[in-house]
């Protein structure tokens, strides 16, 4: 079948690949400059400190880029400032979230030092001592974070990793499975990232590093599905060595020294898309044992129903401060007959389904020498693979600007091993298609599994919107 783009295709529909705006700056910011705020608790209690002006939470400025669930530098910043060893529970707040220099981020923290030995001019304070103290903006903050820490019963969705206790037993479990493998942790094991999508931690062993993961039961199937793809694609994918299937939690092997993010060299691009094409193309035997692991399905078949309840449900479109305004959601729903007409093209089209990313940037291709590896499969599905390219090609005008005419060069690339299903013109048709429902396909996992699934919305709320906004080139 031959598939062709139209001028009347997609009427006032925008291409998210010519709005030259990155999805992982506008979805996910790192920021260049930022205030974060730390509440250090000891059990039930929580650091301040004398200024003169009254009591205040410690405060750490941060220059350069951080994503708002990267939390190593701020657990280095409080051990090189106060000598306390500390882990990260959750950020707790974004405040003003205007500008760089004016956002200011909250953290609860963990001390694991002894709390009789503190900075001067600091001290312990109780809840009921915390309620004295003058109303501000700090304090609102500590008392929701009381209210949080206290509430009961737990809810079925709370991030366990959010609540002081859960670090010590994942960490028993992480010593027995290194004692089951024969290695010997080589230096203090350090925590990457806190969100409610995931905590992860970097262990350096004796015989090189390992890292643990842990995910929320909305992505019950990564660690079975990773362990399954590294089996099937040696050194394509991080080897598991060790699985808690009740906790979803897995021990993984190191498999990249280098992430693409961190080059600028075309020729890497467009290896990694070549070999992400060619992983996809590798799996499209497997779709029902992937299906059988717990992978969701969403199958383009599925894609007019699921558009309609999208854009029909206001009430989560118009979620958070950056939620949709009336008019946006009119427009969509005005196109959504367009949307459904694409999915439809794409499904008859003659590329067979396969494992979708649904979170494919190039944070998620790691390279050692000539081996690419590919990580982070929650957000993965089973549909149509070229759906998964839409983060990985916006970002070029921005990550290679170097390199006039990249992202043809990388579609070349990432089609190439396509092109026994379809001639190449054919195979650009059918890719551009996808480009233009990418969007709609992100906000659909948003919108079915992951916000509904969130105890604190406000995390991922956005992403909704930010990718529905892509499609009408706002």
């Amino acid at each position: 079948m031959g598939l062709h783009l139209t001028p009347n295709l997609a009427p006032n529909l925008q291409s998210p690949i010519s709005n030259l705006q990155s999805p992982i700056s506008s979805l996910q910011s790192p920021t260049t400059m930022s205030k974060h705020i730390t509440i250090l608790t000891h059990n039930v209690t929580v650091l301040l400190f004398e200024t003169g002006m009254g009591w205040v939470l410690p405060g750490f400025t941060f220059t350069g880029q951080h994503f708002w669930q990267d939390v190593g530098h701020i657990n280095r910043a409080v051990r090189e400032r106060f000598g306390m060893a500390v882990t990260t529970l959750n950020c707790v707040a974004i405040v003003d979230a205007s500008s760089d220099d004016k956002t200011r981020f909250y953290y609860a923290l963990v001390n694991h030092s002894p709390p009789d030995v503190l900075p001067d001019h600091a001290r312990w304070f109780t809840g009921q001592e915390i309620d004295t103290l003058p109303k501000n903006e700090q304090r609102d903050v500590i008392c929701e974070w009381f209210h949080f820490i206290e509430t009961s019963p737990i809810p079925e969705n709370r991030a366990p990793w959010y609540l002081p206790g859960w670090l010590a037993q994942a960490q028993t479990w992480i010593d027995v499975q290194l004692t089951r493998l024969g290695l010997h942790v080589a230096a203090p094991i350090e925590q990457i990232r806190s969100w409610q999508r995931a905590s992860l931690w970097k262990i350096p062993t004796d015989k090189g590093t390992l890292y643990f993961k842990a995910v929320p039961g909305m992505f019950h199937f990564e660690p079975q599905l990773t362990h399954a793809l590294a089996e099937w694609l040696p050194g394509r994918v991080p080897r598991v060595l060790a699985i808690e299937p009740d906790k979803h939690w897995f021990l993984m092997d190191s498999i990249g020294k280098q992430s693409l993010t961190e080059t600028s060299d075309i020729e890497a691009w467009g290896n990694a898309a070549r070999r992400f094409a060619q992983l996809q193309l590798d799996l499209t035997s497997r779709v029902e044992s992937l299906l059988a692991l717990g992978v969701p399905d969403r199958r383009l078949e599925n894609f007019p129903a699921w558009i309609d309840d999208l854009l029909s449900d206001t009430a989560m479109l118009q979620q958070g401060q950056l939620g949709l305004s009336g008019d946006e959601i009119a427009h969509l729903q005005e196109l959504g007959t367009v949307f459904k007409d694409i999915s439809a093209q794409l499904k008859e089209s003659p590329i067979p389904v396969s494992l979708e990313h649904g979170d494919f940037w190039s944070g998620q291709v790691l390279l050692n020498g000539e081996n690419y590896a590919f990580i982070d499969w929650s957000d993965c599905s089973i549909s149509h693979p070229f759906l998964s390219t839409w983060f990985f090609l916006v970002e070029v005008a921005f990550d290679l600007p170097d390199s006039p005419g990249a992202y043809s060069q990388l579609r070349q690339a990432y089609l190439e091993p396509w092109s026994q299903f379809a001639p190449m013109g054919q195979l650009i048709d059918i890719f551009e298609l996808a480009q233009l429902l990418s969007p709609i396909h992100h906000a659909l996992i948003y919108h079915r599994l992951i916000i509904p699934n969130m105890e604190n919305k406000w995390e991922m709320e956005r992403m909704l919107p930010n990718a529905l906004r892509k499609v009408l080139g706002s």
